[in-house]
């Protein structure tokens, strides 16, 4: 064509009717390399091969038409294109390509999107789809940083929100979309942004107690810097970290920085929030989404018009706009009342929490105001048709307690589905109180099901909660036991667990003096999350009674170094040792030498030098970092313990580990340069518990380090 042979062009355009999309494909790259002029011609026959049935003809279609032109039907064309469910995925869809073709060149398209003149409701979601991508679009998200005002980002604050929050899952390898979305949202400093890199965290805390401390998350639950950033702005997360500590008290985020791997303790992002005594509220995007929605209704004429249009926000729970559905939520509370429960009811159960929590907050409000038989109509509803929904239903009878719950509740109990019969059994005990415990009982011993004994597990905590009542939810456990099937009694243990007096104690000692190993697991896995202390010793004596036991025990002891009486981290150095120093002697969990690190008790120095005596090499890095930990103004006696302590590891590696030098630990199994920062490390921990200036420490030589 360059060359002068003009008649190519007509007989290549014919090839874009093909029936074959290699052929149409090829015709739309051919027109491509002839140049933009040659495009613009025949600009009308490429644009219906935007909406191609083959997503790369179309991807080509994008690709070529965007280089020659940005006029204002070929960008509607892209848009459309982009909002079409994909054919092929990520990073091989139409998305991918019309992402560049559309918003990352220097137009009004690309830099405010919603003054382009096109429906606002095709670029909102078209910029959804484009930011929920997976996933390959990391570069057109980081790069609106510069370019988006905060009037782009409160329109599509949904998405934005969802993405700061959730990394795709389609193709790890690519993974990326989190962190430039929480970028967007902190550039205007809204509280989303902060608070979405902690999101994870939140969704751990809220994984079922029983199966909670075995599964977890490839990525770290919250970002460390964020935290020390501002402690004081995540202070709503404290419940969910004495949660997640609970379960695995040596929790640690494994984090990139730069090329390095860091990990940073969790514990230590709990201590840091917790000294913050005033809690820190940051600006939400909601009220700046609410604002525009509010725009919307003031121009809408009357109100039956604002009613349509909160109801046309709710109309698809599935969709994104969560801030405009939210604020819908409450506007047509506010102008229905009680009428607007059946607007609520989709949201219930939603599978985002945002959504779930607040319309069972304005649900919950108004069933205590005369709605309850309103929303125990609704239930009748959704327990033919949708459960999932009834069981949401349910749970705002639990919240708020109201009798019109009693009878869903009762008919609950005998559903189909174990998510609403555990809801139902919830709902029983919050409105019947104490009255419901026989029900509770019953249904924990005829189940079979994960679900309910779970609900049932909730029930009796509520009732056992009550002091007035937590004496005959105690006895009405115990007494049930012998007729509860193995599955269903591993709750009621947990739950005697958490009552912890001292004839729960009892009932667990005498349950654990079983021949089955899964059912002393079960008793042993409960007392390890009981708040009294006398639990320790039950525990001990139940690891004195054969190696088989101590591992047992072992396996679950480090829970002890985090329980007191009123519950997560009432519990001094010293009870940790009290339990420690005893059941190292009887099972070296790695688990709880790995906690002794964070033990500001001299004793834990000298309880890790055992271990490591032993040859568990793990307590050395336990007892380093213990030693880093402690305080440069030990009393006399703790900063002796220390100073052996410490003067004994380096010793110990240097004899085990260094002696000979290099050459004489060239394989890689060896880690001589990983046990020498060790010595490093102990030697400056040594300094602090040990200054130079002061009288040498007896018995100390010089260490001869030649080879």
């Amino acid at each position: 064509y360059h060359a002068g042979e003009k008649e190519i062009v007509p007989r290549v355009v014919s090839l874009l009717q093909s029936e074959e999309p290699r052929f149409r494909d090829g015709a739309l790259r051919t027109l491509g390399a002839c140049g933009n002029t040659v495009v613009l011609e025949n600009l009308s026959k490429l644009i219906p091969l935007l909406r191609d049935p083959e997503d790369f003809v179309q991807i080509t279609a994008v690709k070529v038409i965007s280089k020659a032109t940005d006029a204002e039907d070929t960008q509607l064309a892209m848009l459309q294109a982009t909002i079409e469910e994909p054919q092929a995925v990520s990073p091989n869809s139409v998305g991918n390509a019309s992402q560049y073709a559309l918003f990352m060149k220097d137009n009004v398209l690309a830099n405010t999107p919603f003054a382009a003149g096109f429906d606002e409701e095709l670029v909102r979601q078209a910029l959804e789809d484009l930011i929920l991508m997976d996933p390959a679009h990391n570069t057109f998200t980081r790069t609106r940083l510069r370019a988006w005002e905060k009037d782009t980002m409160v329109r599509v604050a949904g998405p934005l929100t969802y993405a700061a929050e959730e990394e795709q899952i389609v193709d790890q390898m690519f993974a990326g979309r989190a962190e430039p979305a929480q970028a967007l949202l902190g550039k205007f400093g809204w509280r989303e942004g902060a608070l979405s890199t902690a999101h994870r965290l939140r969704k751990q805390a809220a994984i079922p107690r029983h199966i909670r401390p075995l599964v977890g998350f490839k990525r770290p639950l919250m970002n460390s810097a964020a935290v020390k950033a501002q402690p004081a702005a995540f202070h709503e997360f404290i419940d969910e970290l004495a949660i997640v500590l609970t379960d695995d008290p040596n929790h640690e985020l494994l984090e990139t920085v730069g090329e390095k791997k860091v990990t940073t303790p969790l514990a230590d992002m709990y201590s840091l929030i917790a000294a913050e005594k005033k809690p820190t509220t940051l600006p939400s995007i909601y009220t700046d989404a609410r604002a525009l929605f509010e725009e919307k209704l003031a121009a809408g004429d009357g109100t039956g018009a604002k009613m349509k249009l909160c109801r046309a926000a709710l109309k698809d729970p599935a969709g994104r706009d969560y801030f405009r559905k939210i604020a819908a939520m409450d506007t047509l509370t506010e102008m229905l009342g009680a009428e607007a429960l059946e607007d609520l009811v989709p949201y219930l159960n939603h599978d985002y929490y945002r959504l779930r929590d607040h319309s069972r907050k304005l649900a919950g409000e108004l069933v205590t105001v005369g709605g309850g038989e309103a929303l125990a109509g609704l239930f009748e509803q959704a327990a033919t048709t949708n459960p999932h929904t009834a069981a949401g239903i349910l749970a705002v009878f639990a919240g708020s307690g109201d009798e019109a719950g009693r009878k869903p509740a009762t008919k609950a109990l005998a559903h189909d589905h174990a998510e609403v019969r555990a809801a139902g059994v919830r709902t029983i005990a919050a409105v019947e109180g104490i009255e419901a415990l026989p029900q509770v009982l019953a249904h924990l011993v005829k189940s079979d099901d994960p679900f309910d004994f779970l609900g049932c597990e909730d029930a009796l905590l509520v009732l056992a909660s009550e002091s007035s009542d937590t004496a005959k939810v105690r006895d009405a456990v115990i007494a049930a036991l012998p007729k509860a099937p193995r599955e269903a009694r591993a709750h009621a243990y947990y739950v005697l667990a958490r009552i912890g007096d001292d004839q729960c104690i009892a009932t667990l000692r005498k349950a654990g003096e079983t021949d089955s190993v899964s059912e002393f697991g079960d008793v042993v896995f409960a007392l390890s999350y009981a708040h009294s202390r006398e639990a320790d010793q039950v525990l001990l004596d139940f690891a004195r009674t054969d190696e088989a036991s101590a591992r047992v025990v072992g396996a679950q002891a480090v829970r002890r170094m985090v329980l007191g009486p009123a519950g997560f981290d009432d519990i001094t150095d010293a009870e940790r040792m009290d339990f420690a120093e005893p059941m190292l002697k009887l099972n070296m969990d790695l688990k709880l030498i790995k906690y002794l690190g964070r033990v500001r008790d001299a004793r834990a120095l000298r309880a890790l030098m055992y271990c490591l005596q032993q040859g568990v090499e793990e307590a050395a890095d336990a007892l380093i970092t213990n030693g880093e930990r402690l305080p440069s103004n030990l009393p006399s006696a703790d900063a002796k313990v220390a100073a052996k302590a410490l003067q004994d590891v380096i010793e110990y590696i240097e004899v085990t580990r260094l002696r000979g030098g290099v050459e004489a630990h060239m394989k890689k199994e060896d880690k001589y340069y990983e046990w020498k920062a060790l010595q490093a490390r102990a030697g400056r921990a040594l300094l602090r518990v040990h200054q130079p200036e002061k009288a040498p420490i007896p018995g100390f030589d010089p260490l001869d380090l030649d080879p």
